[in-house]
């Protein structure tokens, strides 16, 4: 018999730059943050290098309505991380922290120029990232 468990803590990266060149990814990635909430998760931490959580949510409500998003809101942190740094960025306290508490990692955020002068800068984002991630989810 399976049993599906719900995921008590999750950790989505998100790129909601609005200078993201295209909006349908920027969209896709919310819709997963949003869905990840309805399908039983507790508490979803979202990597910002703002930290902002009050642009999060500005942007939810902008897709989703306020209604919707006020009910999400309660479930949702947001850390002030950055993919392309070693551990995020953060304090060797806070990141043994996270990654004993998260169940789940989402890797949503990525540079999706179709042009760039500067390749290192994409591969920073785009490899190095994705690396950081996996390491995050084998500490």
């Amino acid at each position: 018999m399976n049993i599906r468990r719900p995921i008590v803590l999750a950790l989505i990266t998100l790129n909601i730059s609005y200078l993201c060149p295209c909006i349908l990814l920027g969209v896709y990635r919310l819709k997963i943050a949003y869905k990840i909430r309805y399908a039983g998760t507790t508490k979803i931490i979202c990597t910002m290098r703002d930290g902002s959580r009050e642009r999060l949510l500005d942007t939810l409500s902008g897709y989703f309505g306020i209604g919707r998003t006020a009910g999400f809101a309660p479930h949702v942190e947001v850390i002030h991380a950055d993919i392309s740094q070693p551990s995020l960025g953060l304090s060797p306290l806070d990141y043994q922290t996270l990654s004993q508490q998260i169940g789940a990692i989402w890797h949503c955020a990525a540079d999706v120029r179709h042009y760039a002068s500067n390749t290192a800068e994409l591969m920073k984002t785009n490899l190095e990232g994705t690396r950081t991630l996996i390491s995050l989810a084998r500490a």
